[in-house]
């Protein structure tokens, strides 16, 4: 299996044809394609003589799998209906491609953040619904404005992660940071972290052990001290309180003070450009074939200028489609055969939309 890095889930054509092209090759019960919970793709049945190529066409096509498994920082998940969201707060995309460049040195290998005391799991989230899931983090960054200038930036949450012996939601940090600094505060935590993290027992090794160890208000010291260590000019970026958000519950009561119910992006939804929708298809368990990524690549170079997106529930969007081509889209044969999924059409099927799953026992041997 090899796992690649997509900043924030974002795709093409190109890819999506790379992708089959590539595990096309092998028997058709082990070469499959999966979008992971953190937007991101695992090529399966690879075998290790057609590596060299494999990770050459990765780069030659922007992508790569450096620092993507082990002790590193894994994907970069961020909001994908970014840039096109009616109700955005923060445009992810560069933010995300920004902190994953720092992480992997712009994908050649980054020796001082490539051993870490545990992986570490970082999201950007671009609006109240939080798409990204930051909440389940090591690093969450939340879109807030700032009270005093109104520059919208994010208030800081550390510590979410999931395993098989806990299960931790992450805690807020009481810090504020500017978008602009955002990869120089996740470098700063991660240098910390790898300095000071424990590396004994490897299930108390996520970042929430730190801090823990630390206290909340020793860790954000210690990470505003290292901060301005590293970045001299940006002194007390990383020292600014957690500002209030405009939303949050009104004291004394348990009601937002502006009321939000969190919106489902599957389904066909009207963009913020006037004219386009975007298109969420549920992929059951995000398993692709070699033969449906080829449809999909096709679909997108059709209706969605051929970009591709991969959200942390394992499914699919297409950006930018126009609304006279949207009933087409909906007759494409490959949603018409009983395996995609298109929720609030005549294609829905409500069983499968919700379905987070791991690759499972065939590809892995925690799974039952």
């Amino acid at each position: 299996m090899m796992r690649l890095k997509v900043p924030n889930g974002l795709l093409t054509s190109d890819h999506m044809r790379f992708f089959a092209d590539t595990v096309g090759i092998y028997p058709a019960d082990v070469g499959v394609i999966d979008i992971t919970t953190r937007q991101n793709i695992q090529l399966r049945g690879i075998e290790l003589q057609d590596m060299t190529e494999l990770i050459d066409g990765l780069q030659m096509r922007g992508l790569s799998n450096v620092q993507s498994g082990m002790d590193n920082v894994r994907n970069l998940v961020g909001s994908p209906i970014a840039g096109i969201d009616p109700e955005e707060l923060v445009d992810t995309r560069d933010i995300a491609k920004d902190i994953d460049a720092m992480i992997t040195n712009d994908g050649k290998g980054n020796p001082k953040l490539a051993n870490l005391p545990r992986k570490f799991n970082i999201a950007v989230s671009g609006s109240r619904d939080d798409f990204a899931y930051t909440s389940i983090n090591d690093i969450g960054l939340r879109p807030c404005p700032n009270k005093e200038s109104g520059e919208m930036g994010f208030n800081v949450i550390v510590g979410g992660y999931f395993s098989i012996k806990r299960v931790m939601e992450s805690i807020p940090m009481d810090i504020w940071i500017k978008a602009e600094d955002a990869a120089r505060f996740c470098e700063a935590v991660l240098l910390y972290f790898r300095d000071n993290g424990s590396r004994g027992d490897r299930q108390k090794a996520r970042l929430i052990w730190l801090i823990e160890d630390m206290g909340m208000e020793g860790f954000r010291q210690a990470i505003s001290d290292k901060y301005d260590e590293m970045f001299p000019k940006k002194k007390g970026g990383a020292a600014i309180p957690a500002q209030p958000e405009p939303w949050a519950v009104a004291a004394g009561t348990n009601t937002p003070t502006q009321p939000h119910k969190k919106r489902d992006i599957l389904g066909v939804h009207s963009q913020k450009q006037e004219g386009l929708s975007w298109v969420g298809i549920n992929v059951p368990a995000g398993r692709i074939l070699p033969d449906e990524a080829m449809a999909l690549a096709d679909i997108a170079d059709k209706y969605s200028q051929g970009e591709i997106r991969l959200t942390v529930e394992q499914n699919v969007i297409f950006p930018n489609v126009n609304n006279t081509k949207v009933s087409e889209l909906l007759q494409e044969p490959l949603f018409n055969i009983g395996h995609y999924f298109i929720p609030k059409t005549d294609k829905d099927f409500p069983l499968s939309r919700g379905l987070v799953s791991c690759t499972g026992s065939q590809f892995c041997g925690v799974g039952r």
